[in-house]
């Protein structure tokens, strides 16, 4: 995993996320903005930017480890990929691998921290 923080300060850009990341790869890897056939797993609930994004490129499924209580737009605080007033929706689940990528992350920032 790539840590969202950790490319956001290695390119200094704020908008380096991975989702952002991945959807961008994804777009010149295929030579397309629409990702209509597309399914983008990641370990943390994508932010209010991404989830944009990922409405924005119109990827078919999105899958993610842990919830984001604070700042979640796939779920917790809003569910912007499934709102029926955009012209396109994604699938989404949450909770996949839960344990696994919440002991990942745990263990990327005990070492951030030290």
């Amino acid at each position: 995993m790539t840590s969202t923080t950790h490319q956001c300060e290695q390119l200094k850009d704020p908008t380096a996320h991975a989702e952002m990341i991945a959807i961008t790869s994804a777009s010149n890897t295929l030579s397309n903005w629409r990702l209509t056939d597309c399914e983008l797993y990641v370990t943390k609930e994508p932010c209010p930017m991404c989830a944009g994004a990922i409405m924005n490129s119109r990827i078919s499924y999105v899958g993610f480890g842990v919830y984001d209580e604070q700042s979640g737009c796939c779920g917790s605080l809003y569910q912007l990929c499934r709102e029926p007033r955009f012209n396109h929706q994604s699938v989404v689940q949450g909770g996949l691998l839960e344990d696994e990528c919440m002991e990942f992350l745990d263990q990327f920032f005990q070492k951030k921290r030290k």
